[in-house]
């Protein structure tokens, strides 16, 4: 299944997008198939019932096929993404529901299995966002445990994204500020022992006017 592209941001990538585990198809498909192979046998061995009765076993094939068709539309547009920014879950045939937390906002992820659901690879993931009471639940998941390590992964590699920027960005100000400085020493608004008792608070040197006030103190 593929996300739509139109609505991936940009330098945004998608990591993981599944629909449910089939085992929520089961129930679904026994409905249909005991429906409709009952209709047929009793259509079959009862072949002196009146027209009507042939009518009502082919009107209740067709509503267990019909609900059959309506839980598989419904399993077939519901997904879950994770990508480098997001955790989406959306689900809807006619009106779409969609659910995001930014992964920066993201505090926990829990993994809850039952004995069964782990022998078929399913279970409930949850999601603590900041800001909710609770996690935000995605049931029938496939490889939970997996997605779960997916996730704390990316919020990881997020952390440490914001970490380099953060510190580009305090590189780039203090040389701006420099520069700054520099431009205010050759108009001379400031001196060349002022210039150098800023710059060296800039950049966390001790200044020689603190060297000059050791001394003094001594």
């Amino acid at each position: 299944m593929t996300f739509p592209k139109r609505l991936i941001h940009d330098n945004e990538e998608v990591l993981h997008d599944a629909r449910p585990h089939c085992w929520r198809l089961v129930g679904p498909t026994l409905v249909v198939v005991v429906t409709v192979g009952g209709c047929a046998t009793v259509f079959a061995l009862w072949s002196k019932a009146p027209q009507w009765s042939g009518w009502a076993l082919i009107g209740i094939g067709a509503l267990g096929v019909g609900y059959f068709l309506g839980r598989y539309l419904q399993w077939r547009s519901t997904e879950l993404v994770v990508t480098s920014m997001r955790v989406i879950y959306r689900t809807g045939v006619v009106s779409r529901s969609s659910r995001e937390i930014p992964i920066s906002s993201v505090q926990d992820v829990n993994v809850v299995q039952s004995l069964g659901e782990r022998m078929i690879r399913k279970g409930r993931l949850s999601v603590q966002s900041a800001g909710l009471h609770g996690g935000e639940p995605f049931v029938d998941v496939r490889r939970p445990a997996v997605v779960q390590g997916l996730i704390n992964r990316t919020i990881e590699r997020s952390r440490q994204h914001d970490t380099l920027r953060d510190a580009e960005a305090e590189r780039v100000s203090v040389s701006e500020e420099l520069e700054h400085l520099a431009a205010l020493r050759r108009r001379g608004v400031i001196t060349d022992g002022e210039f150098a008792r800023m710059k060296a608070e800039l950049i966390g040197l001790p200044s020689d006017r603190e060297d000059d006030d050791s001394d003094d103190l001594d």
